[in-house]
């Protein structure tokens, strides 16, 4: 395994903007075992389209429809049932689930994964939605989300607290790699 940290510092904590916060990914993504991606919680699918094009084998999923430039390895899920990969990719997401659904979402992830690679925002959105709700809606301290990772059965190999930019950083390993 890869020292995660020295890639952050090099790529991300630098204040080069979004390509190299991808190259961030990229170099995490590279530390995994296996070609198989789950981009869950895709939004309009900038990391897969980019990851399909590096000769991962990708599958790309959200809540709602997008349309998705060049990109129809795509599916709708509401109902937290995924298709089993090798290594979920879960950028920015978990905060913008109900509290209530946290632990679900969070077996079904576990349950259908070798590895995750999971970022969390501890902080209120900057930005409200059309109606003026709030879209960060579990907001919590990176011990609470730790709890819950681990209660869903992820074993955590990783983990740093980005304090700069308000967010944890998780390598965890799914159930696909304890059943081995």
């Amino acid at each position: 395994m890869k020292d995660l940290s020295k890639i952050y510092n090099h790529l991300y904590q630098k204040e080069y903007g979004v390509s190299n916060r991808f190259q961030f990914v990229v170099e995490l993504i590279k530390t995994f075992s296996g070609k198989k991606i789950l981009d869950l919680g895709c939004g309009k699918g900038t990391y897969s389209v980019i990851l399909e094009g590096m000769g991962y084998d990708v599958m790309a999923t959200d809540i709602i429809d997008r349309d998705l430039v060049n990109f129809e390895n795509y599916y709708i899920s509401t109902d937290y049932k995924y298709r089993k990969v090798e290594s979920i990719m879960c950028l920015d997401v978990l905060e913008h689930i109900p509290e209530e659904e946290v632990p679900t979402m969070l077996k079904a992830m576990y349950e259908s994964c070798e590895q995750a690679f999971i970022t969390i925002s501890h902080y209120k959105a900057h930005n409200k939605g059309p109606n003026g709700e709030e879209l960060h809606l579990t907001v919590k301290p990176p011990l609470w989300w730790e709890r819950k990772l681990i209660e869903a059965g992820f074993e955590p190999f990783h983990y740093e607290e980005v304090t700069r930019f308000g967010m944890s950083v998780y390598g965890l390993k799914g159930k696909l790699r304890a059943d081995k």
